[in-house]
């Protein structure tokens, strides 16, 4: 079990690291209902990001099931790890436009029902990231675990993916006069570096994708 969780701790940090993410858990911390806000952010994040690599694991098992061999699976990942590494050339070629997503400027004044769709752009309705999880659950999917083994490692991957926006709320919550600043500019930082940060993580989720996919054909 050790061992199936340690091949989705590359994809899980994957996730955590999405800039433009954090950046919008940043602004919800920062917003006029922040302590509602950030749990409702908080809670529709983490349900997608275990749902999705679920829904993944399930039809990277009815693809091997089909065929009888792994083959479909390793496909499947192969895929998925070239859409990653097209993604990563993409953000690359940016990663000096200095353009701003501009919802980030309308974060501040949303209430509890206007986060809730915004965390959707996180997850389910962001292409990149449910790439990311949907890899993640064709790999759990492929490790042939039982159903309740593979719940309890998809919950530990929730938990290590979300953990920057766990730790983020916390720290706003407990870390003193000082920790308004500083959150401050770690969001400065991550919106300038936003491109090269996702070209460097969507290169190495490619090349971890792109490994399991052809070493299971």
């Amino acid at each position: 079990m050790g061992a199936a969780v340690a091949q989705l701790l590359g994809v899980a940090i994957g996730f955590a690291l999405s800039p433009i993410a954090l950046v919008e858990m940043l602004l919800v911390l920062f917003s006029r209902r922040a302590r509602v806000n950030s749990v409702v952010f908080l809670l529709a994040i983490m349900i997608p990001v275990f749902l999705v690599p679920v829904a993944g694991a399930s039809g990277e098992q009815a693809a091997s099931s089909s065929t009888g061999r792994p083959t479909a699976a390793a496909i499947v990942l192969l895929v998925i790890a070239a859409v990653l590494i097209l993604l990563a050339w993409r953000n690359f070629r940016r990663r000096h436009s200095g353009e701003v997503p501009a919802v980030l400027g309308r974060i501040e004044g949303m209430g509890p029902a206007a986060v809730l769709l915004l965390s959707a752009g996180v997850t389910v309705a962001n292409p990149k990231n449910l790439v990311i999880l949907l890899g993640a659950g064709a790999i759990a999917g492929k490790q042939g675990l039982s159903p309740g083994q593979l719940a309890t490692k998809l919950a530990i991957f929730t938990v290590i993916a979300t953990s920057p926006f766990l730790a983020m709320t916390g720290y706003l919550l407990f870390g003193g006069d000082g920790a308004g600043q500083r959150l401050q500019a770690w969001k400065d930082w991550l919106i300038r570096n936003n491109h090269l940060i996702m070209a460097i993580v969507f290169a190495v989720l490619g090349v971890v994708l792109a490994v399991h996919g052809a070493t299971s054909l």
